[in-house]
């Protein structure tokens, strides 16, 4: 990037299994730097973010563009090239959510819950205990933001390269195909 602008990305239903709250109590403590989250999704904990931009700090901002369907989530994937990824749910299966934005080269900050220790690791992003406290939370996007640009562009190659060999639909079905008629 050349601005030192930092974006944060997170695509959910605002409900309590995805604890929005947390992400919201994390993002109070990254004081040191410049950043915006875009909230994709919508539902009951929308109001409670609204209520609490206040207290985020002073160099901070969130947009919230509400439900999407897929192919504007993509464009505003690719438009915006968010620099994280974010997803503290309690609960998951294999979050479609984390492949999707893996597949725009996105990095990911996870909670390892349900299946994405399949999806998240340290090479393609950031995998957290199942129930982290806030300030860790914000230690480790911090520590994300601290990276050389290096560091960054790796991260994204990889979360690119996770999605590409093992979720990728054209690829997947390509072997499939191969592997029945060899």
């Amino acid at each position: 990037r050349i601005d030192n602008h930092f974006k944060l990305v997170s695509c959910s239903n605002l409900i309590p299994v995805k604890r929005i709250d947390l992400i919201l109590e994390s993002l109070k403590f990254l004081e040191n730097s410049s950043w915006e989250w875009i909230v994709i999704g919508d539902g009951p904990q929308r109001e409670h973010i609204e209520e609490n931009i206040s207290f985020l700090p002073s160099s901070s901002s969130i947009r919230m563009v509400g439900r999407l369907p897929n192919k504007d989530i993509y464009h505003l994937y690719e438009k915006e090239k968010p620099d994280l990824f974010i997803n503290l749910s309690s609960s998951e299966g294999i979050p479609v959510s984390i492949m999707e934005a893996m597949s725009f080269g996105i990095p990911i900050i996870a909670t390892d819950v349900g299946g994405t220790r399949e999806l998240v690791n340290n090479d393609n992003g950031i995998l957290l205990e199942a129930n982290p406290k806030p300030r860790d939370v914000a230690k480790k996007i911090n520590d994300f933001i601290s990276l050389n640009q290096s560091e960054k562009k790796y991260k994204r190659q990889a979360a690119f390269e996770t999605f590409n060999q093992n979720y990728n639909a054209k690829n997947n079905y390509r072997e499939f195909v191969n592997q029945i008629y060899d």
